[in-house]
């Protein structure tokens, strides 16, 4: 009979063993979809951010540099017609040229930075380690999108490359006007580790 109780203390032992492995085996396992499933998110949600990053450097390339204006610049030229550029944030040409080549593909950063309004010639340059502008070249135009409050919505086309469908304001001159939505698309792919746009948007 003692036999018999410790046989079935020994069985009743094993039994409770077994379902507290297979909890902690199911516990594990839902751990681990549920760290995945998060790294995913963290993973989309930080390339929606990168992404945006690198609009924002477009919007500042095309608005405030190149297109619709540009940088401040002392108006007595050092040599020809070029003029020293008044900027805290670009204080070589080095570090204008990173910044380009950190928002369009590679083609496309070399024609901005070498060829401003199809001249053939860059608005930027080198002059003596002064970035300097070229005050011949610089040129004002009326410019009626505003891209304070822009949305940019991202759809994933692979992992190298993603759509976006960027929306501004576009308000006509005149007495009140209601602004209008003003919609740019284009593609962003992922080269050397940034987010680069295909296309300059303006």
């Amino acid at each position: 009979m003692k036999k018999f109780n410790l046989l079935l203390a020994v069985l009743l032992i094993v039994t409770l063993c077994s379902c507290g492995t297979k909890n902690t085996n199911d516990n594990k396992s839902n751990s681990t979809v549920s760290e995945i499933t998060s790294n995913a998110e963290i993973s989309d949600t930080a390339i929606e951010t990168a992404i945006k990053e690198t609009f924002d450097r477009n919007v500042k390339c095309m608005v405030d540099i190149f297109k619709v204006k540009t940088l401040e610049y002392d108006q007595t030229p050092i040599k020809d017609t070029y003029c020293v550029v008044k900027s805290d944030e670009f204080k070589t040409f080095d570090e204008l040229k990173n910044y380009v080549e950190k928002t369009y593909t590679g083609d496309l950063a070399k024609n901005i930075l070498e060829n401003q309004g199809d001249t053939g010639k860059p608005l930027y340059l080198d002059v003596d380690g002064k970035l300097c502008i070229d005050s011949s070249l610089v040129a004002g135009r009326g410019y009626n999108v505003s891209w304070d409050n822009y949305t940019l919505e991202t759809t994933k086309v692979s992992d190298t490359e993603y759509k976006y469908k960027a929306t501004a304001s576009y308000t006509e001159p005149g007495e009140d006007v209601t602004p209008e939505p003003y919609v740019k698309e284009g593609t962003v792919v992922l080269e050397n580790g940034n987010w680069l746009l295909k296309e300059t948007v303006f």
